[in-house]
């Protein structure tokens, strides 16, 4: 039979041998906070960039060169291209991460992360759309400006 300071010290050795687990759980987790924060701040400048090319293109219209203003659309078509490219490869950086996150979690008590994932997709009301979904949206649409400027001037 055992006694409540035996239980107790049973107790205090499972939670030494969770904290390198917790450990390595709050690395990830922060590693993973900062591909989400690294990824906007490349939508940021990816999005400046093309309003600045946009506004810039918009008021030099009449006084700039044909060709120039094609070569502006055609490079800037690239560059939405690539920013959507960096998108979808951090949408897989992220699922990567969250994956050994929720492996994680099945040697911890709690899994808060694995939790919130069932929570979102077992709303059938509230339809959950991923946000890397809305977000390719954006270059997609700039893409489609550009491309429509270039050729625009060709015909």
């Amino acid at each position: 039979m055992s006694t409540n300071s035996e239980e107790s010290g049973s107790q205090l050795n499972k939670n030494e041998d969770l904290n390198p687990i917790i450990e390595i759980y709050k690395m990830y987790a922060e590693m993973a906070d900062n591909i989400s924060e690294r990824r906007d701040k490349s939508n940021v400048f990816f999005l400046s960039l093309n309003s600045a090319v946009l506004g810039f293109g918009g008021i030099l219209t009449s006084n700039i060169n044909p060709w120039t203003l094609n070569l502006l659309s055609m490079v800037s078509f690239w560059v939405c291209i690539i920013w959507f490219t960096i998108i979808l490869q951090y949408r897989k950086l992220n699922e990567k991460k969250f994956e050994v996150i929720n492996n994680i979690e099945k040697q911890l008590p709690i899994s808060p992360y694995t939790d919130e994932k069932k929570l979102l997709d077992a709303k059938k009301g509230n339809y959950y759309i991923s946000l890397t979904k809305i977000e390719i949206l954006i270059p997609l649409l700039f893409c489609f400006i550009h491309l429509w400027t270039f050729l625009r001037q060709i015909c």
